[in-house]
């Protein structure tokens, strides 16, 4: 009998709390998207841009991203053979209305270290994966405008 009580009990503590997930709804879309620079980053930054717009939405912009991708030596060893690389993306992101009238400009310089393997394919697949970190950084501060100044 205790135990129906704390299993009923339970059930109305976890499904009346009220708790709701945060789900807020980025209310834009994009006409036209131009993008100069480093290809591969900017379909991917497009690709998230367009995948959180609202097909609905009355506040309708274009878009203009450019990228630039710098690879720099970070770190050697005594022989003088490098360790470490420093990976830095800078994007600047034009946010324009319809009769493309700049709205704001905003750029973006995120950077990150990787360290070098032992063989090419590796250092290859290090890169790509701290550009890929670097892209998700980039897409999570332009989705935030959309969410937070619009």
């Amino acid at each position: 009998m205790i135990r129906h009580i704390l299993i009923i009990l339970t059930m109305i503590t976890l499904f009346g709390c009220g708790f709701k997930l945060a789900n807020k709804q980025i209310d834009f879309k994009t006409n036209v998207i131009e993008t100069s620079g480093q290809s591969r980053i900017n379909y991917k930054i497009k690709n998230a841009i367009k995948f959180q717009e609202n097909e609905n939405s009355k506040k309708i912009y274009n878009l203009k991203i450019e990228t630039n991708k710098n690879k720099f030596i970070e770190d050697r060893n005594s022989k003088n053979e490098i360790t470490k690389y420093r990976i830095s993306l800078k994007a600047n992101f034009k946010l324009l209305d319809r009769n493309n009238i700049l709205i704001k400009e905003y750029n973006f310089e995120p950077s990150a270290i990787y360290s070098v393997a032992d063989n090419y394919s590796q250092n290859l697949d290090r890169e790509k994966q701290t550009i890929d970190i670097l892209i998700r950084e980039i897409e999570k501060e332009i989705l935030d405008i959309f969410k937070n100044d619009l």
